[in-house]
């Protein structure tokens, strides 16, 4: 009898462990759960400019996100993005709306990478001043401007005597991220850089590149290229506002007739030193094509 009862005894309490084994068990399975799928926003994202931007809101958040319909990214309108790539350093806030309430997420993007540069070899005359932004032929970089200071400052002063020499240039960008290039500069009696940077008329960048023009196609050219700096005085720049106010489709290359020009951008061509030697107007088209008109002269 007491063999018994010690036997049911020892089941019973086998069973309340058992028991309470599992009611843990679930407990555990139950906050795991609630707290995997818990909306839960994160504190800081942060991008360096070039990432690939992310449109999933399920980057901006720790929880696990099972119905995306309920849930919506608001992008701050200061965030830069283009081509898929982020552009723009800075501190921004983007809102993610989830069953109709808002919360916000404080991204962030750095800079913290030295530009992509390539410098030019230059020659200038004798006695003839140069400064260090004329040896930068390319500079991609998202933070511009790009500009360059002479390591040494006797590197300032060669163009008192003449001869080759080689040149070390630091090349920031807008946030101090730097990069050390060489060049060579060569001094030439007779010769003349200001003379050369009007008579270079090939075109080496432009202000923005989509990597679709055919290097023909202009609606302003000149006869000799033009400091930046006095390009807006020219009359030839005045002839971009004329053509805004005609009819923009009478500049259209021939194949394209019918269609409207619904939008427009102007676009600086510039020789390797950095002057100006004319502009395009890169249209998009009422069926969504984009060209580039002609000057229709």
């Amino acid at each position: 009898m007491d063999e018994e009862f010690y036997v049911e005894e020892t089941n019973n309490k086998r069973k309340y462990i058992t028991l309470t084994l599992v009611m843990l068990c679930l407990i555990g399975i139950g906050f795991f759960l609630y707290k995997k799928y818990l909306f839960d926003p994160k504190t800081l994202v942060v991008y360096e400019v070039g990432d690939t931007y992310k449109d999933d809101v399920s980057e901006y958040v720790n929880n696990t996100i099972i119905n995306k319909d309920r849930y919506k990214l608001i992008v701050d309108d200061h965030f830069k993005v283009e081509d898929g790539k982020v552009t723009k350093a800075g501190k921004y806030t983007f809102t993610i709306r989830h069953n109709s309430k808002d919360t916000k997420v404080a991204v962030e993007v750095k800079d913290t990478k030295a530009p992509e540069v390539e410098l030019q070899n230059l020659i200038v005359g004798l006695d003839e001043e140069y400064e260090p932004d004329e040896f930068i032929a390319v500079c991609n970089e998202y933070s511009k401007p790009c500009t360059a200071s002479f390591k040494k400052e006797s590197d300032a002063e060669l163009y008192k005597k003449e001869g080759t020499y080689k040149v070390s240039l630091i090349v920031k960008d807008l946030y101090d991220n730097s990069v050390t290039k060489e060049a060579n500069l060569t001094v030439k009696k007779g010769y003349s850089l200001a003379n050369e940077k009007k008579k270079d008329l090939t075109p080496v960048r432009l202000s923005q590149d989509y990597g679709d023009w055919d290097k023909k196609t202009y609606v302003v050219t000149y006869v000799s290229a033009i400091d930046p700096v006095e390009v807006t005085k020219n009359d030839r720049y005045r002839y971009l506002y004329e053509m805004a106010e005609d009819n923009l489709s009478n500049y259209l290359p021939s194949g394209y007739e019918g269609l409207t020009v619904t939008d427009g951008e102007i676009i600086y061509v510039y020789n390797r030193y950095n002057y100006v030697v004319g502009f395009l107007y890169r249209a998009t088209l009422s069926d969504g094509r984009t060209v580039y008109l002609t000057n229709g002269e």
